[in-house]
C-alpha cells in the first residue's frame, strides 16, 4: 500500500492495480492465488481474506487487526463513543462481520502466543462460532507438534463448530511475542498446500455477506441492488442436480454467471431462487460459455432479470438507485477517479467561505501527507465535458462562489440561499453551516459530486490503522462556529445516510 494504512482506500485500489499489472508479465493462475501478511499485511489479509474470498484459494494472516471496535478499544473508559453512523460505517471494513465468506477460502492464521495482537484471529474464530449459533470458547484448543528433543516448536489447530462450511487453521508460536516463530513456518506450508491442491477453480457453493454495494460478488454470485445498503445482505447458491439452488436475505436484485464446464453432464439447468424456478441462459462472456441467471423482486416475488431501475428525478434515462459499486458514503467517491474542483467567485458568507478555504486546503495537505499523492485541482470555470464524464467532482465551496455547484443547485436534494439551507424539512443558519454530502452528478450519473469533504478521517485517526475508516456518511450538516480538530471538520449537527433510491430521510 502506498501508506501506512494496512491497505484501506486508495491503498485498496492500489492492490489490485499491481495484481493487474503483475499477470502482464507473469503467467499466474487465478485459481492458484495466495493472499500472506504479517502485522499491518496481516490486517490487510484480514480485510481481503473476507471482502474478496472467491480471488483466493488460501488466506494467510498473520498478527494484525480484524476490525475496530474490540481492538482499538473505543468504548474504554475516558474515549468518547463513536456515533451511530460511525458504528454503522465500521461495517465497511470490519472482517468479524463477513466472517461467513471465509467459507469460499481457507483460511491459515498465524500468531504469536503472548502477541497482544494475537486478539485477531481470537475475535474472527469467535465471530465464526456466533454466526453459526454455537456459544464456543473463542480460542482454539492447541494441539502441539514437537521437534525431535519433544519440546514444543508450533501448535496447529483447526477450529470447528465455526461458520457452516469454514475452514479456519490456526497455528501459533508458543511463548512467542509478535514475530513469526521459525519452526511455525513448515507448518503454515503444509497447510497452505494442502489448500491448494484441493482448491476448486468452480465452486459448487458460494456464501456470500455483505452490507454494502461496494462490494457486491463473491466467485459466480453477484448482487446488483440491496433492499436497505449497510444492512447485511446474503446469497447462499449452490450448484446441484435439480439446477442452482439460491438463499437470499436483502437483496432486490442479482445475477449468477457459471461457466458452463460446471454444468458438463447435467441435463437440467433451472434457476431456484428462495424456492421460486426461474431459469438459466446460455451467452458468452469475454470468449467463454457461461449460464446466466438474473432474478429481481417485485412485490415481494421474484422474477426473471435484474428489473428497471427507476428513472433519475435529476438526469432522463440515468439510474437514481443505489447500485452495485455506486452507493455511498462520502470516502467511496476517492476510490476511483475524482477532481477537486476549486471555487473563483464570491461566497454567500464570509464565515463559510472561510471555512470551505480552510477545508480545501486540508483537504489537499492530507491526501499529500496521507496517500502521497497529488490531489487533482481545477478551477469551478475551468471544468470540460471531458471532467464530467471521467471523474467524481469534489465541488467546494456553494452556488455563488462555485460555477459548477450554481449549475446543478436545483437539482441537488438541499435548498441553499444566503439566509438558510433546508434538507429533508430541516433548516440550518446559512451563515455558519457548511453542507457535506455525496450524490449522483445530475450531469453526468454514472459518477458523484461530492459537497464540501475530502477523506472523511482526520489526523487522530492517524494513531492506528484500526481508525482510518471513514468517520461521516452520505451527508451531514457542519457548524463552522466550533473550529476543526483531529476528528471533525466542525460540530456535526447532523448526519445520515440517503435511502436505497437516494432519498433523503423523510421524503
Amino acid at each position: 500500500g502506498r501508506y501506512c494504512n494496512a491497505n484501506k482506500f486508495a491503498g485498496e485500489v492500489d492492490l489490485f492495480e499491481a495484481l493487474a499489472d503483475a499477470k502482464k508479465h507473469y503467467a499466474i493462475d487465478d485459481s492458484k492465488l495466495v493472499m500472506r501478511g504479517f502485522s499491518m499485511g496481516g490486517a490487510a489479509v484480514w480485510q481481503f481474506g473476507t471482502h474478496f474470498a472467491g480471488m483466493f484459494a488460501v488466506v494467510q494472516p498473520g498478527a494484525g487487526f480484524a476490525e475496530t471496535r474490540e481492538f482499538n478499544k473505543v468504548y474504554a473508559e475516558g474515549k468518547t463513543p463513536p456515533t451511530w453512523w460511525e458504528e454503522v460505517l465500521y461495517r465497511w471494513y470490519d472482517a468479524t462481520d463477513i466472517v461467513a465468506n471465509l467459507a469460499n477460502t481457507t483460511t491459515v492464521a498465524y500468531s504469536g502466543e503472548i502477541d497482544g495482537q494475537k486478539q485477531a484471529a481470537d475475535i474472527m474464530i469467535r465471530y465464526a462460532r456466533q454466526d453459526a449459533g454455537t456459544a464456543k470458547p473463542p480460542t482454539a484448543e492447541l494441539n502441539k507438534v514437537n521437534s525431535g528433543d519433544g519440546s514444543p516448536n508450533a501448535a496447529e489447530a483447526k477450529v470447528t463448530g465455526t461458520a457452516p462450511d469454514v475452514e479456519f487453521f490456526h497455528v501459533i508460536g508458543p511463548a512467542t511475542p509478535h514475530k513469526i516463530q521459525p519452526e511455525a513456518k513448515p507448518e503454515i506450508e503444509k497447510l497452505i498446500d494442502a489448500a491448494l491442491a484441493k482448491h476448486e477453480a468452480v465452486p459448487k457453493k458460494v456464501r456470500f455477506a455483505t452490507y454494502s454495494l461496494i462490494y457486491p460478488r463473491m466467485e459466480w454470485v453477484e448482487i446488483e441492488r440491496m433492499e436497505k445498503q449497510w444492512e447485511r445482505a446474503e446469497i447462499d447458491a449452490s450448484l446441484t442436480d435439480s439446477g442452482v439452488m439460491v438463499r437470499t436475505r436483502n437483496v432486490a436484485a442479482f445475477r449468477v454467471m457459471i461457466p458452463a464446464a460446471a454444468f458438463e453432464g447435467k441435463t437440467r439447468r433451472p434457476l431456484w431462487v428462495d424456492g421460486m424456478e426461474l431459469e438459466l441462459i446460455p451467452v458468452t462472456v469475454r470468449q467463454q460459455a457461461v449460464w446466466l441467471g438474473a432474478a429481481h423482486r417485485e412485490n415481494g416475488k421474484w422474477l426473471k432479470g435484474i428489473g428497471q431501475v427507476p428513472p433519475s428525478q435529476f438526469a432522463p434515462g440515468a439510474p437514481v438507485a443505489k447500485i452495485k459499486e455506486f452507493a455511498g458514503p462520502i470516502d467511496h467517491a476517492f476510490m476511483s477517479s475524482f477532481l477537486f474542483v476549486k471555487p473563483t467567485g464570491k461566497p454567500l458568507n464570509d464565515k463559510v467561505g472561510a471555512w470551505v478555504t480552510s477545508e480545501f486546503d486540508h483537504a489537499v495537505g492530507f491526501w499529500r501527507k496521507v496517500f502521497r499523492g497529488e490531489t487533482p485541482v481545477k478551477d469551478d470555470t475551468a471544468i470540460t465535458d471531458a471532467d464530467i464524464a471521467s471523474s467524481n467532482l469534489v465541488l467546494w465551496g456553494d452556488p455563488s462562489s462555485n460555477a459548477v455547484l450554481k449549475k446543478i443547485a436545483d437539482r441537488l436534494p438541499i435548498k441553499w440561499d444566503a439566509k438558510k439551507i433546508v434538507f429533508a424539512g430541516q433548516t440550518y443558519d446559512a451563515a455558519t453551516t457548511a453542507p457535506i454530502l455525496i450524490f449522483p452528478n445530475p450531469l453526468n450519473p454514472t459518477k458523484y459530486v461530492v459537497v464540501n469533504s475530502g477523506p472523511t478521517f482526520r489526523e487522530d485517526a492517524l494513531l492506528n490503522n484500526s481508525q482510518q475508516i471513514p468517520k461521516l456518511p452520505d451527508w451531514a450538516f457542519i457548524d463552522v462556529n466550533t473550529p476543526a480538530d483531529g476528528k471533525w471538520p466542525g460540530k456535526v449537527l447532523n448526519a445520515g445516510f440517503f435511502d436505497e433510491q437516494w432519498q433523503a430521510p423523510g421524503k
